[in-house]
């Protein structure tokens, strides 16, 4: 096989329907061989069926899917060089760790010593040595995960899938195996598809993130990419927060365009390429964490908004402000927690001006352009 198919997968114009429902409305996706892929987006966006096309649980309405160059569109599951890693653990609670894991090893009748040597060899992979001989009610959550994920790859399949796999684990535990699912990832080298709704776990895992709604992939891209430069309103509100300041296109500049928002008085720089006309009508995107707040006037030239302190929220790491601009526009600012001494909260009702750099302004086409 050429090397750069090894693990790489395909999906061209694929169609799911199931009756009058499109599940997957014409996608087309390329992830590359040894990538860790995320499928990202509320429920009901497509995601989980889109996963069970590529294990083969589901045959395309229409479209083709191709695994390590190959057509697998109309071949079963147990034909392809995949596995798949489900929220639910789907243990055995019969049989050991050990013979959960070695289960499919012996399905495909490999001798007891060869299998014994693998299952060993997963067991220290996922670490979980020493653990062989239980149950899985004796494991904590976090255990029987791994033993899911071992089982998995007991089997060295090309592509491993994994549905919601860290969704019934309490947070903590769930950051925990964020970090140990990445660390696995690098080590066997193989190609994981990813699906969550959680855009936080997809950011810190994922090589790249397809973002998903109603069927439909709205952008593929790295988490700096779809961060930083989100191509609608739908996937800048849905990676991370942002506030959306609807705007009409008050003129052009050097580089970039002035903007007037609605419910304020202030005129707003953005740098922009061309395609704007004046009196068009945009949305101004700009991150919490990208704004500066001030009981003090700035010096000129002044990019920003001034209003009224109408909440401040303690969020640990961080101060959560809202602000009054207008009885139209609220805006969320947040603040890095540099301790009480250093930095003493902004008291509600106090008059503050937020400004931020034009730079950080994403430009938006209107909802209802």
């Amino acid at each position: 096989m050429n090397r750069s198919m090894q693990g790489r997968i395909e999906l061209r114009q694929v169609t799911k329907c199931f009756g009058a429902v499109t599940a997957v409305d014409g996608i087309s996706l390329d992830i590359r061989g040894g990538e860790f892929f995320s499928l990202l987006g509320p429920s009901g966006c497509g995601k989980t069926t889109t996963l069970r096309l590529i294990a083969g649980f589901e045959r395309p309405t229409t479209g083709e899917i191709l695994l390590e160059g190959v057509s697998v569109t109309g071949i079963p599951p147990h034909r392809r060089n995949v596995n798949t890693v489900f929220q639910s653990y789907a243990l055995f609670p019969h049989l050991t760790v050990e013979e959960n894991i070695g289960f499919g090893l012996k399905m495909k009748r490999l001798p007891k010593s060869e299998i014994n040597l693998q299952v060993e060899d997963v067991l220290s992979l996922v670490k979980l040595t020493g653990l062989g001989e239980r149950k899985p009610s004796e494991l904590s959550g976090g255990q029987q995960q791994r033993v899911a994920l071992a089982r998995a790859l007991v089997n060295h399949p090309a592509i491993l899938l994994l549905d919601e796999p860290l969704a019934a684990l309490d947070l903590k535990l769930r950051k925990q195996m964020q970090i140990e699912l990445k660390v696995l990832q690098r080590q066997v080298g193989i190609t994981f598809v990813y699906v969550t709704h959680d855009q936080g776990e997809a950011l810190s895992l994922s090589d790249r993130i397809a973002v998903m709604q109603d069927g439909r992939v709205l952008q593929i891209g790295t988490p700096s990419d779809l961060y930083e430069h989100p191509n609608c309103h739908f996937v800048a509100d849905f990676i991370g927060q942002s506030n959306f300041f609807p705007a009409t296109v008050a003129g052009h500049r050097e580089g970039g365009l002035t903007l007037r928002l609605t419910g304020a008085e202030s005129l707003i720089e953005v740098p922009a390429e061309c395609g704007y006309h004046p009196g068009q009508e945009v949305i101004l995107a700009v991150r919490p964490e990208r704004l500066q707040i001030s009981t003090n006037p700035p010096p000129p030239p002044f990019n920003g908004l001034y209003g009224m302190v109408s909440e401040v929220m303690y969020l640990g790491t961080l101060l959560q402000y809202t602000v009054s601009v207008s009885d139209s526009l609220q805006v969320l600012v947040h603040q890095p927690n540099l301790g009480s001494d250093s930095t003493p909260p902004i008291p509600r009702a106090s008059k503050v001006y937020i400004t931020w750099l034009p730079e950080h302004g994403i430009l938006l086409e209107s909802m209802t352009s």
